[in-house]
Parts: structure tokens; sequence; C-alpha cells
């Protein structure tokens, strides 16, 4: 599934990728999420609020709406129905959350920051680590669950990190949109590899299917086409 934040859809694809149907929402999205079997969550662009779809028989339906103690912006699932969320906590800080089904916030982390743009947020497959990037800082922070930083990464090779994902061998790709390039990283930190080689112009948004071994990438300046990558 996807979100397109200048029309207010929710876009549900098959694994063609051809558009099935598509959902109008009242707000503007932003990210999304798989939150169950047949539930996605959706944070609401510059809002306190994720909104919970049902996606049943290729059929998209409001479900509940959770509200937050911070402005929403990237979002990623932490199984058994708890939701992460990285948002604005005013006062020059910034948090990411973590969210139970039962709609409360229980762990919310902040360090200080000059930035004011903080993007998307991803977690590793063990649940221990947690990728946050900061678009006008040109970084990615890690974190452990309990909050404390693990480290930065901030090249100088990478500008405007926006979307970050994670494999199924823990290794982390960000997306540089005024790069034109994605960041492999190892677990820990380290570079792999940079990528260029048929990447968009302005990439943006990437998610792993980690059943097929591939990768797609939204495109801002081709906003109409996904872009689809096989790992090697």
């Amino acid at each position: 599934m996807l979100v397109d934040l200048s029309n207010d859809l929710c876009i549900l694809l098959n694994n063609s990728h051809e558009v099935v149907t598509t959902y109008k929402l009242t707000e503007k999205p932003y990210d999304i999420c798989v939150v169950g079997d047949e539930e996605v969550a959706v944070s609401v662009y510059n809002q306190n609020k994720i909104q919970i779809l049902s996606v049943r028989d290729d059929v998209i339906s409001p479900v509940r709406t959770i509200t937050t103690k911070y402005k929403c912006w990237g979002i990623t699932t932490a199984g058994k129905g708890e939701i992460l969320v990285v948002g604005d906590c005013g006062n020059d800080k910034y948090c990411w959350s973590l969210i139970k089904a039962g709609r409360e916030v229980i762990y919310s982390d902040q360090y200080d920051s000059s930035s004011s743009y903080l993007k998307y947020i991803a977690l590793n497959n063990s649940k221990t680590r947690v990728y946050v990037t900061v678009n006008d800082t040109n970084s990615i922070l890690c974190f452990n669950m309990e909050g404390k930083r693990q480290y930065t990464y901030s090249p100088d090779n990478l500008k405007s990190p926006i979307g970050v994902a994670v494999d199924r061998d823990d290794n982390i790709y960000v997306v540089g949109y005024h790069s034109h390039n994605i960041h492999q990283l190892s677990p820990e930190g380290n570079i792999i590899q940079v990528i260029t080689t048929g990447v968009p112009q302005n990439p943006r948004a990437i998610s792993f299917d980690n059943s097929k071994d591939t990768f797609i990438i939204t495109n801002y300046s081709e906003r109409q086409k996904l872009h689809i990558y096989q790992l090697k």
C-alpha cells in the first residue's frame, strides 16, 4: 500500500504493482505501515494523529483514530499491534514514540537538535534498534529501544536523507533525495556501498519486500512511477 500526500489518497496495489483500489482520506497522509493481517496505520501530515484503516477483500475503510502527543511524520510497525512514530516535540526537539494497540504512548525519547525536519523511521528485524533520518543535517540516527543514541551516520555524499528501510540481513538503506543515491550500511552503521546506477532523480521513500528480496522507491520528480529493484 502507498499514500499520496498531494491527493489525500491511500492506494492498494496487487502483487504486480497495479492499482486495485484507492481510499480518499479527509486529511493529508504522510507515511503508512502494516499493523495486522487486515489493518494499516497512516500518519497524518503535521497533525497529532494516526488513522487506522481496514483492508479487507480489496476494500479500504476507516477503523479508528489514535491521538498522539506530538505531530507525526514517519511511521513503522513494531509488531504485536505496536507502532513506532517519529514526530515534532516542539522547542527545537524531536522524538520517536512507541505506541501500543491500546493507543497509549508508552515510550518517548527526545534529543537536542537544531534540525527542523525529521523524516522517516525504521526498525531492525530483532526490534532492538531504531533508525531515524534527519533531512536538513544530512544524517541518520540510530537508537536502541531505550532511547540511547548508538551512532550517527552523516557522510559528505549523503544529501537530504528521507526514506530509510532495513533488509532481511539488517542492512540499512538510506535514500539521498538531493544526492540522488542510496547508501547501504551494515547494522553497525558502516558503509557497504553507495548505489547510484538506476536511482531516480529525486528518490523519496523506500520499502522492502523480504519475501521477494526486492525494494521499491518512490520518486518526487515522477510521482506516477514506482522504481523496483532486485537485491543481488
